[in-house]
């Protein structure tokens, strides 16, 4: 897998070996592309055929998407690439079955949701964009902030069976939202402002 890694980063195509799942053994379950298109030259990891990451060298560019496949295969391909960009992708679950991913930015301490379409990160200035999709606007949350965050969704998805969706957009029970209010005051209005970033006054 290092060798894969190595060859993502500098341009080189690699494969390992064709999928053993039924059906699928037209491809490879991890396949590096280099695709040579001048400016827009590009490396591209392929996941059982799905593109969950792609570098672009001359922008100084890389995109990371799960494709919706939140599994442990999936996050362990995204960490082998990105760590040596200092970046980290990992899953939350509400209440057994909602599952969401994030990606953490250990450099600026911010985390992100990871949503439909993948997430574009520069590698000097640190700018997170969403992806192609635009189903669900790009969250931004704090790392001092992101332990509260997690602790407050994982309680609403066990105790109502919430999606992280409905939480985001309000749609939270009064008698929840009360609670909530007197656990973390003004942080629960926070939480619910779907993509804006929250504020850095937030849990100082």
């Amino acid at each position: 897998m290092s060798d894969l890694v190595w060859r993502f980063w500098h341009l080189k195509p690699g494969k390992t070996y064709r999928c053993r799942y039924p059906g699928h053994d037209r491809h490879y379950q991890d396949e590096v592309v280099a695709v040579n298109e001048g400016e827009w030259s590009r490396s591209v990891w392929l996941l059982h055929g799905h593109d969950i990451a792609v570098y672009y060298p001359q922008q100084e560019l890389v995109v990371a998407d799960d494709w919706g496949y939140r599994t442990n295969l999936t996050y362990s391909r995204l960490n082998a690439i990105f760590w040596r960009v200092g970046l980290s992708f990992f899953r939350v679950f509400l209440c057994g079955f909602f599952v969401y991913g994030f990606m953490r930015d250990h450099e600026t301490d911010t985390y992100y949701l990871m949503p439909p379409g993948g997430l574009k990160i520069h590698l000097r200035t640190r700018e997170v964009r969403q992806g192609d999709g635009d189903e669900m606007p790009l969250l931004r949350i704090p790392g001092y902030f992101f332990g509260e965050f997690e602790k407050t969704i994982r309680y609403l998805g066990r105790r109502y069976g919430l999606t992280l969706d409905r939480i985001l957009s309000g749609d939270i029970p009064r008698e929840v939202e009360r609670r909530l209010r007197r656990r973390t005051k003004e942080k629960i209005g926070l939480i619910r402002l779907l993509g804006t970033e929250i504020p850095a006054t937030a849990a100082r």
